[in-house]
């Protein structure tokens, strides 16, 4: 075996789970499909160089990266995402940008002043590596932190689950809570139900979800939107109907 097919059969395969849960190869798409992303091929330790490098004006120099790091459209700079400091980012600058291909999703994060870089990456389409950085991040400034898995849902009443049952609409995209078989779900369009757990009568999360959603209440109690966590703020999904 040559050195170049070493390093191919070396490379990890991305991975989804079927309709029966077990693990199978998520399928390749073709590049035309793949807009800005760069499909590259690389390591922790490359990453970990690459944030360096930034860092040291071995790449680009300083005026150019203060223009990649400040804001241009929303939270979005040339290039990274730009959060505003908040106890989302520990309190601290931050920098980061997610990538997300069949079967691959990662999560690159910068701590500008404190010289730390987070990078989290997994073959399987369905990890949560914003989550894990998180955790990551926490552990790496002494910040308490409660694992998203820990979390314990409680059970409630139908009564309870019919008040939240109906139509929503957040930044444009609508979305639709309904009851079944003593549960509450939720679904975007046409896409996959997602169980609601609750954590009181006036309040849900999601699994694996970072934060709380919090029923928005008119004066007789009947539920007129939701408080949603965004990045460690709320704001507001408004009830339709």
């Amino acid at each position: 075996m040559s050195r170049g097919d070493y390093e191919f059969a070396a490379q990890a395969h991305g991975y989804r789970r079927d309709a029966d849960g077990s693990y199978v190869n998520d399928p390749p798409m073709h590049e035309s499909w793949a807009f800005s992303s760069g499909g590259m091929y690389s390591t922790l330790r490359d990453l970990a160089t690459f944030s360096n490098a930034l860092t040291e004006e071995v790449l680009v120099r300083r005026a150019a990266l203060a223009r990649m790091w400040r804001p241009v459209r929303g939270e979005y700079g040339y290039g990274f995402q730009t959060p505003a400091v908040s106890s989302w980012t520990f309190d601290r600058r931050m920098i980061e940008h997610g990538g997300r291909m069949p079967g691959f999703v990662t999560m690159f994060q910068r701590f500008l002043e404190d010289g730390v870089t987070v990078i989290v990456l997994s073959n399987h389409i369905d990890a949560a590596p914003a989550r894990v950085a998180r955790g990551l991040g926490a552990a790496t400034f002494g910040v308490p932190y409660q694992s998203a898995f820990e979390r314990k849902p409680i059970k409630v009443a139908p009564e309870v689950l019919q008040r939240f049952a109906g139509e929503y609409e957040f930044d444009g995209m609508r979305f639709s809570l309904f009851q079944r078989d003593g549960e509450l779900f939720a679904r975007v369009g046409e896409g996959p139900e997602v169980s609601i757990l609750f954590e009181s009568e006036s309040a849900f999360f999601v699994s694996g979800m970072e934060g709380t959603v919090v029923a928005m209440e008119d004066s007789k109690g009947a539920v007129t939107g939701l408080s949603v966590p965004v990045r460690g703020s709320m704001r507001e999904a408004r009830r339709l109907h």
